[in-house]
């Protein structure tokens, strides 16, 4: 008789949306200054300690950089993602992506309400959106209509701090870990390395969540 293998488990699907346009802040004298970030390091370093994790093969990460809202739209509905995941600038409620422009690379922001609408609009919806950017928790009960689970900041977050929280949360997810339990170790992670305020880093869930129980990695 001849043997079937039976299924392997489905791999964890993460769209990882990076955006870095130029945006415009005051330094301490009142100069405008342009305030770019390292979101493309922070993807290297994630596939890094992905691919050294315990269930490295049971994790895709698809980057999309200088992401669009369209490309938003566009990777929901080719990839199915699990996870949504967003670096870049955020705050008031919102997050900045590209505008797709080589001549003026501004930022588009995009207000939470129509976010949620945006990742409401697909048949297979995403288990966990993460928002690695500053100030994202304020206003996030509105996306939890779309995604169980969104993992946001209190407040600001430093290039170092968002790298850690990255890389220590994917790879202790890849290691077969809980949420909560990843979401421990990058706090612990940010507290011991980036000079404290690890709590900067927060969930929202729906009430029939449990984040311990949680696991997003199955074994292949």
């Amino acid at each position: 008789m001849r043997h079937i293998p039976a299924p392997k488990p489905e791999q964890l699907r993460v769209l990882y949306l990076t955006a870095n346009p130029r945006i415009w802040d005051e330094d301490e004298s009142g100069d405008l200054i342009e305030t770019r970030i390292r979101v493309d390091k922070e993807v290297s370093d994630v596939r890094a300690e992905v691919r050294s994790a315990l269930h490295r093969d049971s994790i895709e990460i698809d980057h999309w950089p200088a992401a669009t809202p369209l490309d938003l739209l566009r990777g929901l509905t080719d990839k199915k993602p699990h996870v949504v995941h967003f670096s870049g600038h955020g705050g008031g409620k919102a997050l900045e992506f590209d505008n797709g422009s080589l001549d003026s690379p501004e930022g588009v922001e995009v207000q939470f309400e129509h976010l949620a609408r945006a990742l409401g609009a697909t048949s297979d919806p995403p288990r966990v959106l993460v928002l690695n950017a500053c100030d994202t928790l304020d206003g996030a009960d509105v996306l939890l209509a779309a995604v169980p689970v969104v993992i946001a900041t209190t407040t600001e977050i430093s290039d170092l701090a968002a790298n850690l929280f990255a890389t220590v949360f994917y790879r202790a997810i890849a290691s077969g870990l809980s949420v909560r339990v990843a979401i421990d170790q990058a706090r612990f992670a940010i507290d011991t390395l980036a000079g404290g305020h690890g709590d900067v880093i927060a969930s929202v869930t729906r009430e029939d969540v449990d984040l311990d129980a949680l696991v997003l990695v199955e074994p292949t």
